[in-house]
């Protein structure tokens, strides 16, 4: 759980627009300049899920379903993740190794039935 301050007048529909399942409102406070204080609630999640989003790299803003099982693995691999990555990597390692063994057995098969050139 993450706490923000905010402030400000007049921005009661703009504080209502932003809560949602994961950011709640605690309290508010009159200020004597006329300002409002808010006090919201965040829920962060830790734990990366198929359809969370890739926090940094080349695959920034993808869902982690989409990013290449061999990126995830080569990130592992060479100790280039944060803890959230490497923790999704570790939940679904079965799974992600089993994607790389399937590419290379398509791309066994497609030296297997492909002409040489010349």
């Amino acid at each position: 759980m993450k706490y923000v301050p905010v402030f400000g007048r007049n921005i009661d529909s703009y504080i209502q627009k932003r809560l949602n399942n994961k950011t709640h409102l605690i309290c508010t406070f009159d200020r004597e300049d006329g300002l409002k204080l808010y006090i919201l609630a965040i829920e962060i999640n830790m734990r990366l899920e198929d359809n969370s989003l890739m926090p940094w790299g080349k695959y920034k803003g993808e869902k982690m379903a989409n990013v290449p099982a061999t990126y995830l693995m080569w990130l592992y691999n060479n100790e280039k993740c944060n803890a959230e990555v490497q923790a999704y990597i570790e939940d679904n390692m079965d799974a992600l190794k089993e994607e790389i063994r399937q590419l290379g057995d398509k791309k066994d098969e497609t030296k297997r039935y492909s002409k040489p050139i010349g």
